[in-house]
């Protein structure tokens, strides 16, 4: 029965495919329905930080923290704790969670400690999806009184 359990598992294992690239997103945010439903372009979403801490993704695990910076003319992170626990603490009655993906790193070159180049879109620097993986926006990051925020740009629902 054992041989059969491990053929089985090796199965599945080979069948599901890894990607290359991982995702980076902002931590979510949690907006109010009601101004959801009024979002515009020229809207800005403060993010209520000097620096941008972000989270690296795989599918929807978490695996990693890191620092979104500029580093060598490049957009790119800093990767600094490489395991972390996720709390949802979200009043899913008045807000609904958005993520802010603002690109992709290559898998091989993952590690704490390490700065990795960020691929980004060409036109804007971040898109917003809903909790369910909806593409609700894209935005530009930008700075107001030192902190970072969110300028919509475009909304696609």
């Amino acid at each position: 029965m054992p041989d059969t359990q491990m053929k089985r598992l090796i199965e599945m294992m080979g069948s599901q495919q890894i990607s290359p690239r991982l995702d980076v997103y902002l931590p979510s945010l949690q907006i109010k329905k009601k101004h959801l439903n009024t979002l515009s372009k020229g809207d800005i979403l403060p993010l209520n930080s000097r620096e941008l801490k972000v989270e690296i993704a795989d599918d929807s695990h978490v695996l990693a923290q890191g620092i979104y910076g500029i580093y060598q003319d490049r957009r790119s992170v800093l990767i600094e704790d490489l395991s972390m626990e996720r709390v949802d603490r979200s009043d899913r009655k008045s807000y609904r969670i958005v993520k802010v993906h603002l690109g992709t790193i290559e898998r091989d070159k993952y590690d704490r400690d390490k700065i990795v180049k960020l691929e980004t879109d060409e036109k804007f620097d971040a898109s917003l999806y809903m909790d369910d993986d909806k593409l609700l926006a894209r935005a530009f990051l930008v700075q107001i009184d030192g902190e970072m925020a969110l300028e919509i740009e475009e909304i696609v629902r």
